[in-house]
């Protein structure tokens, strides 16, 4: 390692949201470790999945040092689907870092542990580094899957709790507003979040973001920031949330009726702030139809206050349908 790597100083860590860079990001550096990503086949379905999955890079002295991706594996965990420093930053604090920023990230989204996979300790020289780091982390052993990746690869399973108290929301992950229950939206709520929509007024759709696969993808890519409101069975109210490392953003916000005027909105636009504020984002953003009275006061009421020194455009780049209330 040259000397200006050497006295590059403290790696600095930072939420990546553009899908290409973070492609981009995950090439450069797992084609740099071929002891541990030699697989083609694995090494570019990494890089595929890192496109959609939260991420982190590490930079040092202007160079990017390494990534990591998480993922949500339940509605408690989050998996640290994958991870990576090129070689020679190794040992400079890069994979320490990255570590612990996804740490503070998933606890502050409500996670209660993380989990890793790796190939066992004892079969291969370079894994066995790779379990020292894991085990220097605090991960502990929770189970090895011997075929799971094939007998000469052991799969090891680690597993660490993560810190309640920084945690966004309470550590039973939910909240109540006036006997209705918010939590943590999950891809099972679908249905009956559709149903919600499609009975609220002034709202608009399309037929792939909104569809049952798009949605799912927004969750994977803001774990902990997208909230349901539950009373029994019936879905009263949702907000899905999410942020780009940069600016939050809030979608599709809406309560039933009947829920109305009773705080429910109100504890779910907390949660879904809590949570960005968790996560480090300094300011949010929404759009409502200007013909949606009752909405755009309720949002004048939360604080949103509107810009009349911009133009909103965008561009579809894929047909899509609209589907309107």
């Amino acid at each position: 390692m040259n000397e200006e790597k050497r006295s590059a100083g403290a790696p600095r860590v930072r939420m990546i949201g553009d899908a290409g860079e973070r492609r981009r990001i995950a090439r450069e550096t797992l084609e740099a470790l071929p002891d541990w990503f030699g697989n083609v086949g694995a090494r570019e379905e990494y890089i595929l999945r890192s496109g959609e999955q939260v991420f982190f890079a590490a930079e040092c002295g202007g160079e990017t040092a390494g990534f990591l991706c998480l993922k949500e594996t339940g509605r408690a965990t989050a998996e640290l689907a994958v991870m990576g420093v090129r070689p020679e930053w190794h040992r400079r604090g890069a994979g320490k870092a990255l570590f612990e920023a996804a740490r503070d990230y998933a606890a502050n989204a409500g996670y209660a542990f993380m989990q890793v996979k790796t190939v066992r300790m004892g079969c291969y020289e370079d894994y066995d580094r790779t379990n020292r780091f894991y085990l220097a982390m605090g991960f502990r052993e929770l189970e090895v899957f011997p075929t799971l990746w094939g007998e000469e690869n052991p799969c090891q399973v680690y597993v660490t709790a993560l810190p309640a108290a920084g945690r966004g929301i309470p550590a039973a992950e939910e909240k109540t507003a006036a006997g209705v229950r918010i939590r943590r939206m999950v891809p099972e709520d679908y249905d009956g979040v559709w149903a919600l929509w499609m009975r609220c007024k002034n709202m608009g759709f399309n037929d792939l973001d909104d569809s049952r696969e798009g949605i799912e993808k927004y969750l994977r890519r803001n774990p902990g920031t997208c909230f349901v409101a539950l009373d029994g069975d019936e879905t009263a109210g949702v907000v899905l949330c999410g942020h780009d490392g940069r600016r939050g953003f809030i979608h599709h916000m809406a309560v039933d009726e009947k829920y109305r005027r009773r705080g429910v909105a109100s504890a779910l636009l907390e949660s879904a702030l809590d949570a960005l504020k968790a996560a480090g984002i300094h300011k949010v953003a929404l759009l409502v139809f200007r013909y949606n009275e009752a909405g755009n006061a309720f949002w004048e009421r939360m604080g949103f206050t509107a810009r009349e020194d911009v133009v909103y455009r965008n561009r579809a780049l894929t047909k899509l349908t609209r589907i309107d209330t």
